[in-house]
C-alpha cells in the first residue's frame, strides 16, 4: 500500500477554499467512486481503492491518501492529479 501526504500554500481563504473542494472535489478521479464526508474543514474520502483525510486551514490544505494494492503501481499518477488540481488554487 502506498501513502501520498501533500501539504500546499493555497490561494483562497478557509472558507472559500471548502466551498470549491465541495464543488469540485467529484472531478476528481470519477472512476474511484469517491464518497467525500464533510465536517467542518475536514473531509474524509473513500473510494475503489482508496481512503484519505483533507484537512483545509486558512490559505492551506494538508492531503493524506492511503491507496491499495492494486491503485499502488498508479500513486506518481494519483499524486500528479491531486496536485494538479491544487495548483488551480494557488
Amino acid at each position: 500500500m502506498a501513502t501520498i501526504k501533500i501539504t500546499r500554500a493555497i490561494g483562497l481563504n478557509k472558507q472559500d477554499a471548502i466551498h470549491y473542494f465541495q464543488t469540485q472535489a467529484s472531478t476528481l478521479n470519477p472512476e474511484l467512486d469517491l464518497d467525500w464526508q464533510w465536517q467542518g474543514n475536514q473531509a474524509k474520502v473513500t473510494g475503489r481503492g482508496v481512503k484519505g483525510l483533507f484537512t483545509i486551514e486558512e490559505h492551506q490544505v494538508e492531503i493524506e491518501v492511503r491507496l491499495g494494492l492494486l491503485l499502488s503501481a498508479f500513486a506518481c499518477k494519483v499524486e500528479r492529479e491531486i496536485n494538479g488540481f491544487l495548483d488551480q488554487l494557488a
